[in-house]
């Protein structure tokens, strides 16, 4: 199924954007007061040199996320809705959830769109695993 964004208008959502949605997600619909979301987030995916690919700083704005510690422009710790969020480049899961006493792990993969005729050129979004307690992809 083809999801349009809602932030870009793009008919796909790009890896960060898949992520931070699930996440916010999980922490309003199955998360308790406090649940907080770690999200891992390649700079590659949000600007390489000028050109910027996803602009995370409005995005992260329109959906409530208040910056409380940044290590620079866009990684460190925010609240939303009463949840915690930290956005930080790291190895291992892309959003890992905790609610009280679960944890909800996925991992967000970036696949290509075949070239189309009119403009010879790849687009990449994003999808979702999600995975068990034990890490293996449901």
């Amino acid at each position: 199924m083809d999801v349009q964004s809602p932030s870009s208008g793009n008919k796909f959502m790009c890896e960060p954007e898949v992520a931070l949605r699930f996440a916010f997600w999980v922490q309003d619909n199955r998360g308790n007061e406090g649940a907080h979301a770690d999200v891992a987030i390649d700079g590659a995916t949000i600007q390489i040199q000028e050109r910027v690919i996803f602009d995370i700083a409005r995005f992260l704005s329109e959906n409530g996320c208040r910056p409380e510690h940044l290590n620079d422009s866009w990684r460190g710790n925010y609240r939303r809705n009463g949840h915690g969020l930290t956005l930080k480049s790291m190895q291992g899961f892309d959003v890992q959830v905790r609610c009280g006493s679960t944890d909800v792990k996925a991992e967000c993969k970036s696949r290509m769109q075949r070239r189309s005729a009119s403009t010879k050129r790849q687009k990449r979004f994003g999808h979702l695993c999600l995975c068990n307690r034990t890490g293996d992809y449901l």
